[in-house]
């Protein structure tokens, strides 16, 4: 029932949520002169799509990318692009870092996207307490 439901509200609005994760350090080692050493920093960034209830996790070590604005904005065009959508309006969820959610990049994707068709329109959402927002009730 409710899974219908939420498949009928995506033709008319796509609902995604994202999260630049935190830094995960490889190899993980807790003991001897390794714990020392310099570790390699992976970065990882969480998109849910809000219809189908998937999760999508893009994955990258420090060595191939950093974890910017360009970064971001590259991973939500490969997961949209990777999503068959048909609605025409895009709603995105995300916390409020400024450096990564709030930059020129990502509404020059907006604008990309709106101006290739795929979106009518495009909001961007930064709700102020993440764990009251997305409480099951």
């Amino acid at each position: 029932m409710m899974q219908n439901l939420l498949r009928r509200i995506a033709t008319v609005l796509y609902t995604i949520a994202m999260d630049l994760q935190q830094t995960l350090p490889s190899p993980k080692l807790s003991v001897g002169p390794a714990f020392y050493k310099r570790k390699v920093m992976t970065y990882n960034i969480a998109v849910h799509d809000g219809a189908s209830n998937d999760a999508y996790m893009m994955l990258w070590p420090e060595t191939i990318a950093g974890r910017e604005a360009d970064e971001v904005a590259s991973c939500l065009l490969t997961c949209i692009q990777l999503t068959e959508i048909n609605a025409k309006r895009l709603a995105i969820y995300s916390d409020n870092c400024a450096g990564q959610n709030k930059n020129f990049r990502l509404i020059s994707l907006y604008l990309y996207l709106i101006s290739t068709g795929q979106f009518d329109e495009v909001r961007h959402h930064f709700p102020t307490y993440w764990p009251h927002f997305f409480t099951v009730r």
